[in-house]
């Protein structure tokens, strides 16, 4: 099965650009929470620095959240992209130095899917897409 694909790039001031690219012959529905277009409602990337190896902490909200309902959802249509910006230094303290950075599996759902319906609970319920990670380099 063809998945759409995603890239993350990072600059050198923390400003973080999510790309979703959905060239598959198919629409999808992404869940969104815990990814780019939830903003800092929860924390769906890892900083690690790279010469310390520790993970840089998450100081942004985490949302209490009833059920998902269909508003939580994004369409991606055939042949079509979604994008966002995000500045990292809002919620992670960043200071000079190398990070690596990755950002939790996308959670997608085939068009096809009536979310109408009870939604997906279940991890196994979802097609999961894996981003690349990225690096970058505070100066």
């Amino acid at each position: 099965m063809q998945l759409p694909t995603c890239e993350i790039t990072v600059n050198e001031v923390g400003q973080l650009k999510f790309r979703l690219d959905n060239q598959t012959d198919q629409s999808w529905y992404l869940f969104t929470w815990q990814t780019p277009f939830d903003a800092w409602f929860s924390e769906f990337i890892t900083i690690r620095n790279q010469e310390t190896d520790q993970k840089v902490i998450y100081q942004g909200a985490l949302a209490k959240r009833a059920m998902p309902n269909v508003d939580d959802y994004l369409t991606l249509p055939i042949n079509s992209h979604q994008a966002t910006s995000l500045d990292l230094t809002q919620v992670y303290s960043l200071s000079e130095g190398s990070y690596d950075i990755h950002l939790k599996p996308l959670r997608l759902l085939p068009l096809d899917v009536d979310i109408a319906l009870p939604l997906p609970s279940q991890p196994e319920q979802f097609v999961l897409v894996h981003c690349p990670s990225t690096q970058i380099r505070i100066r």
